[in-house]
């Protein structure tokens, strides 16, 4: 997708990709996926999403995330190449911008290529005590496998850039066989 409407270089396993305009209800689009098999082309511009908190066990009753995608397979999201951004920051009308962004649960075979996530840098946080620090991940992967997050920027992320392949590229007992490849982690 240039920006307009054309599909250039689309490099993907499954069909004819869903193009998805910048602007659009991106938290409500990924969330209700179909189970397999399907691949998102975003534009060029900025996805606006609400951070929220996370169960960080996978869900849970009352938990909200603000891009909740539970088990999928074969799911591709593609962006345009430094011009797609999913914006985090939250505005003062709906969260103080700390909390998860995007959460895969329970998926396979996925690929996120080609997308910056934008959270809200924090300053000069006090902690008192453990039960006060959040646990935040831009990109959580929770009891995935076979996945591949390539050339994704997050930004400005309050505690971990990804959980389970995070910062520190901790791939737990939770998801397997998760390649993180040319991504910027800032911040």
């Amino acid at each position: 997708l240039d920006g307009n409407t054309n599909v250039t270089g689309w490099v993907g396993t499954n069909s004819i990709p869903i193009l998805v305009p910048a602007g659009s209800d991106l938290s409500t689009i990924l969330s209700n996926a179909p189970n397999t098999g399907a691949t998102y082309q975003l534009g060029a511009g900025t996805y606006t999403v609400t951070p929220s908190i996370a169960n960080i066990q996978g869900g849970g009753s009352g938990q909200t995330k603000a891009i909740n995608i539970f088990s999928k397979t074969n799911l591709t999201i593609l962006g345009v190449p430094g011009r797609t951004i999913i914006d985090g920051q939250g505005t003062p009308e709906t969260t103080n911008g700390l909390g998860e962004i995007l959460l895969l649960t329970n998926c396979q075979n996925f690929v996120i290529r080609d997308v910056t996530i934008k959270g809200k840098a924090i300053t000069n946080i006090v902690i008192t005590g453990t039960n006060d620090l959040p646990l935040y991940a831009l990109l959580s992967v929770f009891n995935c496998r076979d996945g591949l997050i390539e050339r994704v920027n997050v930004l400005n992320s309050f505690d971990h850039g990804l959980w389970d392949a995070g910062a520190n590229i901790n791939i737990g007992p939770h998801s397997t066989n998760i390649t993180v490849r040319g991504g910027l982690f800032q911040n």
